[in-house]
C-alpha cells in the first residue's frame, strides 16, 4: 500500500496565487505539424554549446547535434530526422538574450510520439542498477522541472538514501506535471523504481499539493493493486507557491534544510520530476533519447487550455497554428510558468521563439506594461520572501552596485521565485535586480579568482627565478672550489716532484 509520511510541523511561507485563467484539460493531445526545429546554443543555465554539424548536414532522430563548452555530459539531440538549415540569431526565452541557435528543417513535418506503457509483466527489479545508470546517460535525460541537471550525475551523488518524485507543480495553473501522472502514472513509477536501483537508494516518496484529493486517490489505489509499487511512500505540502522547491520540499517533508551552496545529493535525497521519471523509463526499456516534453498552454481569451507533448525545439508559431490561434491577435508569449516565466511582447521579434527542455508552459496574452514607482518601503517583499531575505535593501544595495553589504550577503539564497515582484505594490522589477547582483558578484568572484590565480603565477614566478638564481650561486660556488681544489692538487704534486728531484 501507499505508505503517506507523517507532516512535519513547520510553518510554510507563501501565497496562494489565484490569476483567474482556466486550466488545461488533463489529456494529453499531441501536436502534429512541425515546420523547424529551433535549438539556442545557450541554455538557461547559461551553458554554451558547440555545434558539431554544419549548414546543410542531414541529421537523424536523436543524433547529438552540440555539445556543452564547459559542462561535461550535456549534449542537445535533434529530435527529428532533417536538414540543418542554417544557424541563425534568436531571443532564446531563458535567458532573454540573443544568442545563435540551430535551425532543423524536418524531412517529415507530420510528428508522431512513440507512446511508450508500461508492462506489469516486466520485472522491474530484473534490471541491472549498471545497465540503468548507462542508459540514463546515453539517452541525454536531464531534469524536466526546470533544473536541467544531468540525471545520471545526480545518481553519481555520495550515499544517496532516498528518491523524491517531485508532483507539486507550485506554479499557478500549470498542470502538466499533474496530467502525466494520470496518463502516465505506472511509467512515472518504474523510472522511480529505476533510479532507486541505480542509486541504491533505501526509500521513494512521491510529493504532491495536499488540495490534489482525485489525484491522491488515483495514485494510492493504482500503487495498492499493483505489488511492484507496493513500497512507495506518499507525502504532500501546502497549496502555497514556491512549495515545490527542492529547498521547500525538504524542509517541508523531510525536515531537511539546504543552504545555497549544498544539493540535495549532499544531505542523501535525489529529486526527480515525474516527468522526467517517463523520460527514464522510456530510456531503460526502450532505449529511447529524451526528445519530448509534456507542456501546458493556457491564457487570457484562450478558449480550449491545453496539455500537449511535442519535441523539444518546436516553434511556439508552429504550437498556436496546431491550436488554431491567431498569432497576430495574440499581444504577449510567456515561455514557462506565470511567476518565474520570460515574456515575448507583442512589437519584439519571435522568429525562431521555441519550446525547451525547460520550458513547462506557453502563456499567452497575459504581459501587463505597469507602472514602476518608488519604493514605499512597506514591507510586504519581506513578509512574502519564502527564505526570509530583505528584498526591499537588497534592491538599494544593488541598485547602488554596493555587493559588499550585508543585505546582499545571502543573495544566493534566494530562488528568482518573484513573490516579491508579485506584492510590490510600487511594481518594482526586484528579482530583475537580484539577477543583476547575482551576475556582477560572479563576476567580481571570477575577477577576483582571475587576480589570485595571476598573483599565485606571479609569486611562483619570482620564487623560480629567486631559486635559480640561488642555483646559479651555487653551482658558480661549486666550480669555484673545484677549480681552487685542482689548483691546489696541481701545485701540491709539482711541489713533491720539486722536493723528489732536489
Amino acid at each position: 500500500m501507499l505508505k503517506k509520511l507523517l507532516k512535519q510541523n513547520i510553518k510554510t511561507k507563501g501565497l496562494q496565487i489565484k490569476p483567474g485563467l482556466k486550466a488545461a484539460s488533463l489529456d494529453i493531445a499531441q501536436i502534429s505539424d512541425i515546420n523547424s526545429l529551433v535549438y539556442p546554443l545557450e541554455d538557461a543555465k547559461l551553458n554554451t554549446y558547440i555545434p558539431t554539424v554544419s549548414i546543410g548536414d542531414k541529421v537523424k532522430k536523436g543524433q547529438v547535434i552540440a555539445e556543452a563548452e564547459n559542462a561535461h555530459g550535456l549534449k542537445i539531440l535533434a529530435a527529428l530526422d532533417g536538414v540543418i538549415e542554417t544557424i541563425d540569431e534568436v531571443k532564446a526565452p531563458l535567458p532573454q538574450k540573443i544568442t545563435p541557435a540551430l535551425i532543423i528543417k524536418p524531412d517529415n513535418k507530420k510528428y508522431w510520439f512513440d507512446d511508450v506503457f508500461f508492462n506489469i509483466d516486466v520485472k522491474l527489479d530484473e534490471y541491472p542498477k549498471e545497465m540503468i545508470f548507462e542508459k540514463i546517460v546515453q539517452a541525454n535525460i536531464q531534469g524536466l522541472g526546470g533544473g536541467l541537471f544531468l540525471s545520471a550525475k545526480k545518481i553519481l551523488g555520495s550515499n544517496i538514501e532516498h528518491i523524491v518524485l517531485n508532483a507539486v507543480e507550485c506554479e499557478p495553473i500549470l498542470n502538466c506535471d499533474e496530467a502525466v501522472l494520470y496518463n502516465y502514472l505506472a511509467e512515472v513509477l518504474a523510472g522511480g523504481i529505476f533510479l532507486k536501483n541505480a542509486a541504491k537508494a533505501k526509500t521513494i516518496t512521491i510529493v504532491l499539493k495536499e488540495n490534489k484529493k482525485d489525484l491522491i486517490n488515483h495514485i494510492s489505489h493504482f500503487v495498492k493493486n499493483n505489488e511492484q509499487f507496493n513500497g512507495i511512500n506518499l507525502a504532500t505540502v501546502p497549496d502555497l507557491y514556491p512549495s515545490g522547491a527542492e529547498k521547500e520540499i525538504l524542509k517541508h517533508v523531510f525536515n531537511t534544510k539546504l543552504t545555497s551552496a549544498q544539493h540535495a545529493t549532499d544531505h542523501g535525497f535525489l529529486m526527480q520530476n515525474v516527468m522526467t521519471c517517463v523520460s527514464i523509463f522510456r530510456a531503460v526499456t526502450c532505449d529511447l533519447p529524451q526528445l519530448e516534453r509534456v507542456f501546458s498552454v493556457f491564457g487570457k481569451n484562450i478558449e480550449s487550455p491545453t496539455n500537449l507533448v511535442a519535441p523539444i525545439g518546436v516553434t511556439v508559431e508552429d504550437i498556436l497554428a496546431f491550436l488554431k490561434i491567431d498569432s497576430n491577435k495574440v499581444d504577449s508569449i510567456r515561455i514557462g510558468g506565470l511567476m518565474m516565466g520570460e515574456d515575448i511582447v507583442k512589437g519584439t521579434s519571435r522568429k525562431h521563439s521555441a519550446l525547451l527542455k525547460s520550458s513547462n508552459g506557453i502563456i499567452l496574452n497575459t504581459y501587463e506594461d505597469k507602472e514602476v514607482s518608488e519604493c514605499i518601503n512597506c514591507g510586504e517583499c519581506v513578509k512574502a520572501c519564502p527564505v526570509d531575505l530583505v528584498p526591499n535593501k537588497m534592491f538599494k544595495a544593488a541598485q547602488a552596485d554596493d555587493f559588499n553589504s550585508s543585505y546582499l550577503k545571502n543573495l544566493s539564497e534566494c530562488m528568482n521565485c518573484n513573490l516579491c515582484n508579485y506584492v510590490c505594490p510600487s511594481n518594482i522589477d526586484l528579482v530583475g535586480m537580484f539577477k543583476y547582483a547575482k551576475q556582477q558578484k560572479a563576476m567580481i568572484q571570477e575577477e577576483q579568482k582571475r587576480a589570485e590565480y595571476i598573483n599565485n603565477l606571479t609569486q611562483k614566478k619570482i620564487e623560480r627565478t629567486k631559486f635559480e638564481k640561488q642555483e646559479k650561486e651555487r653551482i658558480k660556488q661549486e666550480r669555484k672550489l673545484a677549480r681552487q681544489k685542482r689548483l691546489e692538487e696541481k701545485q701540491k704534486k709539482e711541489q713533491e716532484t720539486n722536493e723528489t728531484t732536489a
